[in-house]
């Protein structure tokens, strides 16, 4: 009895999860403000995935101009429909998807491609019927039944969830070194200073997690932060004509 009270419990919480994660996608930006707030977040600071000099984003009022746009620094998903994840996928975050992609080499030490992002086959999709997609409750139902004379029968009727990039810290930390060079490079730059929180950034290299596990915890930091920090500031010595 007990085993099934507990079972229920984390499905009530799982529940409880799921309503708070929709109904705060659907809030208006002012209650998702107060509720970072509470959260103990600042809900104009973009510190926690972006290198920008604070100063500068003071300088330049940012801040304002985001606010003006609708922008929230910690991207929520303003839907769940799939027709519009898709079409913002394919127009309004197409172009940050692609500068994502090009500081993967930062992290990976190789580019990175993505297929599904070919236009042609987004635009397939957006013409497919939403239901098809996951027909009788099953998801990604579309593409089992398209792959399933041309993929094995483990891949296609796989339900788990993988994990990306679980070698992340021992790839960055191969290039430690290089980065080191390039924030040390990236001083003799008035306009990376001005850009760019360098301190933070050196920061961050000085304090190098112990382990992988360690390193977990501060995942988001090294790989959003200090590389995004890294890449533009290699293309800011570029731009420079300093890029030796």
């Amino acid at each position: 009895m007990r085993s099934i009270a507990f079972a229920d419990f984390l499905i009530g919480v799982g529940i409880l999860f799921v309503l708070e994660g929709l109904m705060f996608a659907a809030s208006p930006p002012w209650m998702r403000r107060a509720i970072h707030r509470l959260r103990g977040r600042d809900p104009a600071s973009v510190a926690h995935r972006s290198a920008l000099n604070p100063a500068f984003v003071a300088e330049t009022g940012l801040v304002g101009q985001w606010r003006a746009e609708g922008f929230d620094p910690w991207f929520p998903f303003p839907d769940r429909d799939g027709t519009q994840l898709r079409t913002r996928y394919m127009f309004d975050s197409h172009q940050y998807r692609r500068d994502g992609r090009a500081l993967l080499d930062q992290v990976n030490g190789f580019e990175v491609r993505e297929p599904h992002a070919d236009r042609r086959l987004l635009e397939f999709l957006l013409s497919v019927p939403e239901p098809m997609f996951r027909r009788e409750g099953v998801p990604r139902s579309f593409a089992r039944k398209v792959l399933a004379d041309r993929l094995p029968r483990e891949i296609v009727e796989e339900r788990r969830r993988g994990v990306n990039g679980v070698a992340w810290y021992r790839i960055l930390g191969e290039r430690r070194a290089e980065m080191a060079s390039d924030l040390e490079r990236l001083e003799g730059s008035p306009l990376a200073r001005r850009l760019i929180d360098l301190p933070r950034l050196k920061r961050l290299m000085a304090q190098w997690p112990e382990d992988e596990h360690a390193a977990e915890t501060r995942k988001r930091e090294y790989l959003a932060t200090l590389t995004r920090g890294v890449h533009v500031g290699r293309f800011v010595r570029w731009v420079e004509g300093g890029n030796a």
